[in-house]
């Protein structure tokens, strides 16, 4: 900064060093390195996404039931984009469509508050 200013960098230090004190801050001291910068800046950006692992941590049941509802849709797709030759197709329709609703149970279930006992049976029962 004193370069580019053209004064003596001892100038330049006493005039921070006096904008700090107007300022009540004390010496910043040296600055960070950049692995302590970016230690920190990545923190600020984990920390939403820290709280939805949390969460789906707190009962391991959220993370399946977040889970299954894209998988019944691929299991779906893929089953239509290959045109899979399966016993009765409407019966296969019928299961998956059940199967669906009942994910959508859970799921809504799950993540309304803390789930019994018998919630964590059952979701795999269905499985």
């Amino acid at each position: 900064m004193a370069k580019e200013l053209y004064l003596a960098p001892s100038t330049v230090k006493t005039h921070v060093q006096r904008l700090y004190e107007k300022l009540g801050v004390g010496d910043p001291g040296p600055p960070p390195s950049p692995r302590r910068c970016a230690a920190r800046c990545w923190s600020s950006v984990t920390r939403p996404f820290q709280r939805v692992v949390d969460y789906l941590a707190a009962e391991p049941i959220r993370v399946s039931a977040t889970l299954r509802l894209p998988l019944i849709g691929l299991i779906a797709v893929l089953v239509w984009i290959w045109e899979v030759d399966h016993w009765l197709p409407g019966l296969y329709a019928v299961i998956l469509g059940v199967y669906a609703a009942a994910a959508v149970f859970v799921l809504l279930a799950v993540l309304r508050g803390p789930v019994p006992r018998w919630g964590d049976l059952a979701s795999t029962a269905v499985d």
